[in-house]
């Protein structure tokens, strides 16, 4: 499973194409993404944060 932060200014899509490359050597265009909307959690190792996630489908 690839997961990470994103960096000042990023948005999701690039967040997540850019942990692909950093962590497993995968590169993506744009296209090869399809957003499924966001979610806001409780953090389970962070008390008193919010996790925010948005979670996709690759083509």
């Amino acid at each position: 499973m690839v997961g990470g932060k994103p960096e000042a200014g990023e948005t999701p899509d690039l967040t997540l194409r850019r942990e692909l490359a950093e962590e497993i050597g995968v590169e993506l265009a744009a296209s090869d993404l399809r957003a499924l909307g966001s979610f806001t959690a409780v953090a389970a190792n962070e008390p008193g944060f919010l996790q925010n996630g948005s979670p996709g489908l690759l083509r």
